[in-house]
C-alpha cells in the first residue's frame, strides 16, 4: 500500500530560522611561514591525477605546540595545515632532468626517514597506516594560489595557502 499523503522525494524537515546571510564571510586562516614546527599526522591518503601518471601521498598535518608569534608563544595550536609528498611520476611524461634525477623524491625520503615503516621500498596501504599517528617535524610555507577561471569566465588568482615540507624526526626526548 502506498501512502499518498506524502510526495515521493521530498521530506519535511524542522524549520530553522537562520537569519540574514549578508554579512557572512569566509575565514582563512593563513598560517605564517615557520621552520621546525612539531606535527601529528591525522591522515596520510594517496591521491592520483587523472591520468594516473603523478601520485602523492596527501597529509593531514595538526600543529602539536603552534607556532611562536609576537603575541604568543602556541598561536595555531592544533590547527591542520597539509603536505603532499610525490612518490611517482610517470617517465614517458614527466621526463626533465628534476623527474629523471628522482628529486621529485627527496621529500619521500625526507618523510620515511622520519618515521619508522616496515617497508621503505614500496608506497601501499601499509604505509598509509603506518604514518598515521605519528609525529614529524616540517616547515610551513606559504605558497601563492592558483589561477583559476570564475563563473563569470574572468581569471583570477586563487587563495594563497599552507604546505608543509622538509620533514624531520622529532628528536626522542619531545616525543612524548
Amino acid at each position: 500500500m502506498v501512502d499518498e499523503t506524502k510526495e515521493e522525494g521530498f521530506e519535511v524537515i524542522d524549520e530553522v530560522e537562520i537569519g540574514d546571510l549578508s554579512g557572512v564571510k569566509e575565514q582563512r586562516n593563513l598560517i605564517p611561514a615557520a621552520k621546525g614546527v612539531k606535527f601529528l599526522i591525522k591522515k596520510a591518503e594517496p591521491k592520483d591525477n587523472p591520468d594516473k601518471t603523478y601520485r602523492q601521498i596527501n597529509l593531514q598535518l595538526q600543529l602539536v605546540d603552534g607556532i611562536p608569534t609576537p603575541q604568543t608563544e602556541s598561536a595555531y595550536k592544533g590547527m591542520t595545515v597539509f603536505g603532499r609528498v610525490c612518490y611517482y611520476a610517470d617517465p614517458a611524461v614527466y621526463t626533465k632532468d628534476f623527474f629523471k634525477n628522482k628529486q621529485h623524491l627527496v621529500e619521500l625520503k625526507r618523510l620515511l626517514d622520519t618515521v619508522e615503516v616496515t617497508d621503505r621500498t614500496k608506497v601501499n596501504d601499509q604505509l598509509f597506516s603506518d604514518l598515521k599517528g605519528k609525529l614529524v617535524i616540517g616547515d610551513i610555507l606559504q605558497k601563492a594560489g592558483k589561477p583559476y577561471t570564475n563563473a563569470e569566465g574572468d581569471e583570477v588568482m586563487g587563495e594563497p595557502q599552507n604546505e608543509v615540507v622538509r620533514f624531520k624526526a622529532v628528536p626522542l626526548e619531545e616525543q612524548v
